[in-house]
């Protein structure tokens, strides 16, 4: 791709006699990748270093300490190696992300004008849905200049999801973790009135359950709600209006179990110890 193509030249510039050669190594595997589980990440990690024979080991604050002395270089390049919880799973995620803040600019090296423009639709629609998410249908009638086929529209909705900008579930179509990685401050500014935070980690709720009550805008992520039940064994209550939570809410995978056992459910961050959505639902219930 052009830009990254740009990027590797600026970083081996920007970097030279600063970014040792594993950080180096990494950000250039991360390029191709648009988005890693935290175990991938962790193994790209020791691979990087034991091709240049630096010492390492499998330890996750070693690694955020990797990546907070890469983002220091890449800060510059307005790019950075950035953490999040999956919205839809609560499993942590890493990407190497574009911190310049319209959608535009991050898939203009990638996409056609038009399949931006249709994407740029898909954002407005999915910000202003009350639970983050909108049908197939409504996916392809925000289309509204008709300048793509619903046979193109369904191709590009197919990369949008490939590439972890959309998710794709039973209901339809949300937020990937890249955009909610990468867009969450643009959304903040440009929809202010339609984008809520999680009431029980406090950070940006794009995929979430809303209050059953009609006049309360409580919103939470499901992996929150899921940790929390699974932490107090009690009913639930919105903390907005005090009502109980009525909506039904699905059991947490084993995987995510697991990761609440070893005492992380992930993070949303560039690696520098922001809070995270499930260790926010824990501390809720203290």
């Amino acid at each position: 791709l052009a830009f990254f193509g740009f990027f590797s030249s600026a970083l081996s510039f920007a970097s030279a006699g600063e970014m040792n050669n594993a950080s180096r190594l990494f950000v250039q595997s991360m390029m191709s990748r648009p988005l890693l589980t935290e175990a991938q990440a962790l193994d790209m990690y020791i691979d990087c270093c034991k091709v240049y024979g630096d010492p390492c080991r499998r330890d996750k604050t070693q690694f955020k300490l990797f990546v907070n002395e890469i983002n220091k270089h890449l800060k510059g390049l307005f790019m950075s190696i950035s953490k999040t919880s999956r919205e839809d799973t609560g499993i942590p995620v890493w990407s190497l992300t574009n911190q310049r803040e319209d959608e535009g600019s991050k898939l203009a090296t990638t996409y056609s004008k038009s399949e931006i423009g249709f994407f740029k639709q898909l954002v407005e629609a999915i910000a202003q849905a009350d639970e983050g998410i909108i049908s197939s249908a409504q996916a392809f009638n925000v289309e509204l200049e008709r300048s793509m086929t619903k046979a193109d529209m369904q191709i590009v909705l197919d990369r949008f999801v490939c590439d972890e900008w959309l998710l794709k579930t039973e209901e339809g179509f949300s937020f990937g973790p890249r955009a909610t990685l990468e867009l969450k401050v643009h959304l903040q500014s440009v929809f202010p009135d339609d984008v809520r935070n999680c009431f029980l980690c406090r950070d940006t709720c794009f995929l979430g359950q809303c209050c059953s009550s009609a006049a309360c805008e409580g919103k939470a992520h499901i992996p929150c709600l899921q940790r929390k039940k699974h932490a107090v064994k009690t009913d639930l209550k919105c903390t907005e209006c005090g009502s109980l939570w009525t909506r039904p809410i699905p059991p947490p995978s084993a995987e995510l179990l697991a990761l609440w056992e070893e005492g992380d459910g992930g993070a949303s961050s560039a690696a520098d110890g922001s809070s995270s959505a499930t260790e926010g639902a824990a501390a809720a219930t203290t």
